[in-house]
């Protein structure tokens, strides 16, 4: 599974869920949910040299769901965070548990590079 692609596929989809949330009447709610399959044993990878993965990450996990309820202020005005909170959630499934190179900030700024279109 290839980072950067299934990292702006996450993004795109909490992007979206912002503008739309600006549809929606303040105190709503809306429930973000995404999932994957066929994970188990998937490989980790990017063609991307400024992206340093010092080894072989291999999912732990057959499925991915996330699924959170969330209200359309918060959609409106940190998304960024909430896309973050996902995308850690996701990448995880690859990592070991004492793993500490994954950090939401940096997700965070790859959401903003996103944004900017700085990738």
């Amino acid at each position: 599974m290839e980072f950067e692609v299934n990292m702006y596929l996450i993004i795109e989809f909490f992007w979206f869920a912002s503008r739309f949330s600006h549809r929606l009447q303040a105190g709503e709610t809306l429930t973000c949910e995404l999932e994957a399959s066929g994970l188990a044993g998937r490989r980790l990878v990017t063609s991307n040299t400024s992206i340093i993965m010092f080894q072989e990450h291999l999912c732990r996990a057959p499925r991915w769901r996330y699924s959170k309820t969330l209200k359309v202020e918060i959609l409106a005005s940190d998304w960024e965070r909430e896309c973050a909170d996902a995308l850690y959630d996701f990448f995880m499934l690859f990592l070991d548990a004492g793993d500490n190179s994954m950090k939401r900030e940096t997700l965070v700024k790859w959401v903003e590079k996103f944004k900017s279109r700085d990738i």
